[in-house]
């Protein structure tokens, strides 16, 4: 499937990237759990959700940023996939702000 259209990620502090990244990671596991179990419950403590924390995040973005064209690749590669599970970053972001503030 092709995806048409990809959300704006340029003005992003690294928090609400991290947010992004969080969204993205839920989604990514929720597919990767029904496809390994479908509708069976899956064995106790059997592929638990583990996203990266936050240190690790912000020491790759550190990274990306050290690196010509790393940032916007990182934020490219974010908006692809954020994309592709269907995330809307726009509605996503404001229950974030909300909830910050």
């Amino acid at each position: 499937m092709a995806i048409h259209s990809l959300p704006d990620l340029t003005s992003l502090s690294i928090n609400e990237l991290y947010n992004v990244y969080l969204l993205i990671a839920r989604a990514d596991h929720h597919w990767r759990i029904a496809a390994l179990y479908g509708k069976q419950p899956r064995p106790a403590g059997h592929s638990e959700f583990r996203p990266l924390p936050w240190e690790h995040f912000s020491e790759r973005f550190a990274i990306a940023q050290s690196i010509v064209g790393g940032e916007m690749s990182l934020r490219n590669r974010l908006a692809r996939q954020a994309a592709a599970y269907r995330i809307d970053i726009d509605t996503e972001l404001r229950r974030y702000r909300s909830q910050a503030a």
